[in-house]
């Protein structure tokens, strides 16, 4: 088994494609930006984590259907709108 993980150790780097820096942090910003948003609209987000990946609910009336995000960048376009809704009000 441990020679397993060496290979993997020395291995991975060359199999496994490099992850794009951009997108990583692009996720970043966009997961802190609608904490941010849904803290400020008392909105609640309920993250659920399974063996195909992360999802996420976003606990507003002002939308329906668009409920289930799977990616932050969607969570935070779901709290927008309920931002704009709200403030058209």
């Amino acid at each position: 088994m441990k020679e397993f993980n060496f290979l993997d150790k020395i291995l991975g780097p060359l199999i496994q494609p490099p992850k794009d820096k951009k997108k990583i942090n692009q996720n970043a910003r966009d997961r802190y930006q609608a904490k941010k948003l849904a803290e400020k609209l008392n909105v609640r987000l309920d993250v659920e984590k399974d063996a195909v990946g992360w999802t996420c609910w976003v606990n507003a009336d002002e939308i329906e259907g668009d409920q289930f995000c799977t990616s932050w960048g969607e969570v935070l376009q779901s709290l927008k709108t309920v931002e704009e809704i709200r403030n058209a009000v």
